[in-house]
């Protein structure tokens, strides 16, 4: 509720990106999508760089290598890999030393790598 009343005050692609992280890891994922793609179609995306912060680092990135993360974990919460991996993979080559983006597509591409082990033993 913080970061909608500032994005209502700023207009700031910064708290609306805060917005729907926030979204995201509460299940609101139809709100979530509705934020990223409004925000993927904003040219001001193109300009701007944010400071994005998790459990075993950060990193100043373009904002759009963050949306895409975003939505590539959106897309696998909705358990849509293809797309997932997509939005990951325009994440990382937006933005190769983005740490969180990387380790995302890596753990996705393992994932789906062991499910294609275990259907072959089959």
């Amino acid at each position: 509720d913080y970061y909608e009343q500032l994005y209502t005050l700023s207009s700031s692609l910064f708290h609306r990106y805060e917005l729907a992280t926030q979204q995201l890891h509460l299940g609101r994922t139809g709100e979530c999508q509705e934020n990223l793609e409004e925000m993927l179609a904003d040219p001001r995306v193109q300009e701007e760089r944010i400071r994005v912060a998790w459990e075993s680092g950060s990193a100043e990135v373009p904002l759009y290598a963050a949306l895409f993360n975003l939505r590539g974990n959106l897309e696998k919460e909705l358990n849509r890999t293809g797309t997932a991996r997509k939005s990951l993979r325009a994440a990382y080559r937006a933005a190769p030393d983005y740490t969180l983006a990387r380790n995302n597509l890596r753990t996705l591409e393992a994932k789906e790598r062991e499910e294609r082990e275990r259907r072959d033993d089959r």
